[in-house]
């Protein structure tokens, strides 16, 4: 599907530039979609619609995430693949789900210390514990996938972690002896170490816990840039 990008400073400008596009369509019965980023810019766009044009109906909005994934969705070559359904989006609570499930088998050496009870043991301490770092790991993990990217050389945290590498051990090599950024590096390479084992024990490809679970349900989830990661790896996309 086509789009076509508009760019102000305004958002009344945008608004007014995107209610002229509505009204060009030659079908009366078509119903477009539209982006929203929260419930309260959907909320104003439709007031704002409605005072323009006098009604506002027969309008779909979307999330933008969902938005995209249904676009990929089109283009996923497994999605009438007889021997699984199609993929799903791996939503908050399924991601530190996962994470839980992660953290109670086997957590890394470094958390043990902060997940294993002390001497006055409260077990529901312990679940506390366990269930706020796994949302706050999860948080991170989206925020790596969304944000900490390729740029300038270097590949993004989460596309090196895929790759069975560490991301910041990369600028340390660069890095002469006495360099007063080595200290900062080094203890953001100490910090990376155990997320990416984390993180590779969910989305190791074929290994980690979504795949195996995806192999015995027939159900794969996957954020959104793993699925278009997923998708764009079909040999009919050139690279």
């Amino acid at each position: 599907m086509p789009a076509r990008l508009h760019f102000s400073n305004s958002l009344e400008a945008l608004a007014d530039r995107l209610i002229e596009n509505l009204g060009q369509s030659d079908d009366p019965f078509a119903s477009p979609t539209l982006a929203y980023s929260n419930s309260a810019a959907r909320d104003w766009l439709k007031a704002k619609v409605a005072e323009q044009t006098g009604i506002a109906i027969n309008i779909g909005f979307e999330t933008l995430e969902k938005l995209l994934w249904n676009r990929l969705a089109e283009l996923d070559r497994f999605r009438e693949a007889p021997d699984r359904q199609p993929a799903q989006m791996l939503e908050t609570v399924d991601f530190q789900g996962m994470i839980l499930a992660r953290l109670g088998k086997n957590p890394p050496a470094a958390l043990r210390h902060y997940l294993e009870p002390g001497s006055d043991p409260e077990p529901r301490d312990e679940a506390r514990r366990l269930c706020q770092l796994a949302g706050r790991l999860a948080s991170l993990f989206r925020e790596y996938e969304y944000s900490r990217v390729s740029e300038g050389g270097f590949r993004g945290l989460a596309e090196t972690w895929n790759k069975g590498r560490d991301c910041f051990g990369q600028y340390l090599r660069l890095l002469p002896e006495g360099d007063e950024r080595r200290d900062r590096l080094s203890e953001a390479h100490e910090l990376e170490a155990w997320q990416r084992e984390i993180y590779q024990g969910l989305f190791r490809p074929g290994e980690g816990l979504r795949d195996r679970w995806g192999k015995a349900t027939g159900l794969y989830r996957y954020t959104l840039p793993q699925y278009a990661e997923m998708v764009f790896r079909d040999p009919k996309f050139p690279d």
